[in-house]
């Protein structure tokens, strides 16, 4: 792009930066400070499955990676808005990593589905008391992994809610395969009309 000069990232340790910025960072303290809140006052709670209460190694790992997956999602999803919100982030943030070329259109879906992936993947270990290790989570009955079900249903519904504005969007507006196809000859560099 004219007048937009892109930084050249070579090394590792730049490109990491490059993508951790990308997830903007500072939106991910709230999901994950939510989900130990939430599973310290389950933990204390009267439904707890476990009756002893015993705080163990076990039971603090799992409230990691509980917290650590809501992190990932909410760092998916603030790709997918920015992928979204590309024409209003040139006007307004131009700085930002898929409108200054840092990072191309494709590469960001991609990072976005990898995201997702690593954060849904783990959520089969959360399996409620008496699975303490982590091989009788992994290998508990399908029943028991309600989180992992959870959040798979979750996404899947995400992706269904996004096809349905995108039908929606068809019917309101009957050139839509004239301004998509401008949208990505657009986002792919390729001369505008």
């Amino acid at each position: 792009m004219p007048g937009i000069r892109v930084p050249s990232v070579r090394s590792f340790a730049s490109r990491a930066r490059l993508y951790f910025a990308f997830t903007r960072p500072f939106t991910l303290l709230p999901p994950t400070l939510g989900v130990v809140s939430g599973a310290l006052c389950a933990f204390g709670s009267a439904h707890n499955p476990d009756p002893d209460r015993r705080f163990s190694i076990a039971v603090g790992l799992m409230i990691v990676l509980g917290s650590l997956t809501a992190a990932l999602l909410n760092a998916a999803s603030n790709v997918i808005n920015q992928y979204h919100d590309l024409e209003i982030d040139r006007r307004n943030k131009p700085q930002r990593p898929l409108v200054s070329g840092a990072i191309s259109p494709g590469t960001g879906l991609r990072f976005a589905a990898l995201l997702y992936v690593l954060a849904i993947a783990p959520t089969w270990l959360i399996v409620v008391h008496p699975h303490v290790l982590v091989w009788e989570k992994a290998t508990a009955p399908l029943r028991e992994h309600q989180c992992f079900l959870v959040y798979l249903a979750a996404s899947k519904r995400a992706h269904i809610v996004e096809l349905e504005r995108e039908l929606e969007l068809t019917k309101l507006d009957r050139d839509w395969f004239k301004r998509e196809d401008a949208e990505t000859r657009l986002v792919r560099g390729a001369a505008t009309e």
